[in-house]
């Protein structure tokens, strides 16, 4: 492995703590799902079979690898980063070691780790040397010393890094200085409704044009959407000032249908599909339909509506929502049990009415799926059989044999670069 981030007894304990409890500190709930700026409808690149021809210069085109990023974690110990080659089928497991609660974001062919809780910084690996760390840099600041980096973009020369526990948008350098410096100082703290905690716990962040878009929970300071009117948010700056930008009908900012959203997916260059699961249900002794499915059109500034609920999923919580490269939606959907009660199904968009969710493709841990060249890779986190499976897009037969990632498959990012995948 090429590095290993270690923790403080402190810190060390409290992690222990949390995976004994399957709970994320910064929520109610498990580490909340991720569907921001590494969805399968954001890659970019061609894999087309006459990758390698000659362009006419007498020159071979660079060959396009297509990989499959794997972030492991046991959630007590560390997190380690496998591939796979979707080409050729070849794997190279745990070549990259790091914090236990992390996320793996791709903009172009650059790839960096977010160290989030306890880890507190970022890193960029090098996919040319088997991924092995070019940099690392801290986001703590005095006055922030736990901050949880949650997600990162880019913008022209400047990085933007969503802080969860305080609620910030932090500017960054695109590597850390010669001084050593990492982050700008310049930041924004997003402003928090009468319903959310003592900060807008900032989960997704989105680029589109010169406008920073931010996506918050609104969460009360137990995590949870403490009342009928809770609702996420999303929020928009203009960059790189970081100044609101009041394209929401004159505000800086929309607020949605309900509350707890745990991430979005570009539907086209417009419009996102944000997934909001409201209070879990394995947390809520009376649960109700408070999650949903909705279209938000960050181009005109407005609220589509909900296209799909908790109901229309079969009384379970929405976990995530993945899109395949041609358009295909799947969901993975929840009730009262993590452990195996998650189900990966087809979902399925209708002209009116309530989106449709299939029968189930699969049913396990399902932490994370990619849908790609008509299969999905499903990371399967269960005790017994924890392993990269994968199986076919339209019946859910599994395809080939399971492959173990070392640590359980907690995300799945498509990753395309010139050259190999290591």
């Amino acid at each position: 492995m090429n590095r290993v981030i270690t923790t403080t007894a402190a810190a060390a304990a409290a992690t222990l703590a949390l995976a004994t409890a399957c709970v994320d500190t910064t929520a109610q709930r498990p580490t909340p799902p991720d569907a921001g700026t590494a969805d399968a409808g954001d890659a970019t690149g061609d894999a087309s079979s006459d990758a390698g021809a000659d362009s006419g210069t007498g020159t071979p085109e660079p060959v396009m690898a297509t990989c499959l990023l794997v972030h492991g974690s046991d959630w007590m110990s560390g997190g380690s980063l496998s591939v796979v080659d979707l080409d050729t089928g070849e794997q190279r497991e745990d070549l990259t070691s790091y914090h236990q609660d992390a996320r793996i974001r791709v903009i172009g062919e650059s790839v960096y780790v977010l160290n989030r809780m306890y880890g507190d910084s970022v890193m960029e690996l090098d996919p040319g040397s088997e991924h092995a760390v070019l940099w690392e840099a801290s986001v703590r600041t005095s006055d922030r010393p736990l901050p949880n980096p949650h997600d990162l973009v880019r913008h022209d020369d400047r990085l933007y890094i969503a802080l969860y526990n305080d609620g910030v948008i932090a500017q960054a350098y695109l590597r850390p200085q010669p001084d050593g410096r990492f982050l700008t100082g310049s930041s924004v703290a997003l402003p928090t409704p009468a319903w959310d905690g003592s900060v807008a716990e900032v989960t997704a962040l989105r680029v589109v044009g010169d406008t920073l878009f931010a996506l918050t929970q609104g969460l009360d300071d137990s995590f949870r959407c403490s009342s009928a009117e809770a609702r996420g948010r999303v929020h928009a700056y203009a960059l790189p000032s970081l100044e609101p930008a009041p394209i929401f009908s004159g505000a800086a900012h929309l607020d949605l249908a309900t509350c707890n959203p745990g991430g979005w997916i570009a539907l086209d260059a417009d419009r996102v599909l944000i997934h909001s699961l409201g209070n879990y249900r394995i947390y809520t002794s009376n649960p109700t339909d408070d999650g949903a499915l909705e279209i938000v059109n960050l181009t005109e500034g407005t609220s589509e509506g909900i296209v799909a609920n908790e109901t229309a999923a079969g009384n379970r919580d929405i976990f995530k929502v993945v899109r395949s490269e041609d358009g295909a939606l799947f969901a993975t959907t929840v009730a009262d049990d993590f452990d195996d009660g998650l189900m990966l199904v087809r979902l399925t968009p209708t002209a009116s009415g309530m989106w449709e969710f299939g029968p189930p493709l699969y049913e396990g841990n399902v932490w994370d799926a990619l849908p790609h060249g008509g299969r999905l890779y499903v990371a399967e986190r269960s005790v017994s059989r924890a392993a990269l499976y994968t199986i076919d897009g339209q019946t859910g037969a599994e395809v080939v044999a399971p492959w173990s990632t070392g640590l359980p498959p907690e995300q799945l990012v498509l990753f395309r670069r010139d050259g190999a995948c290591w």
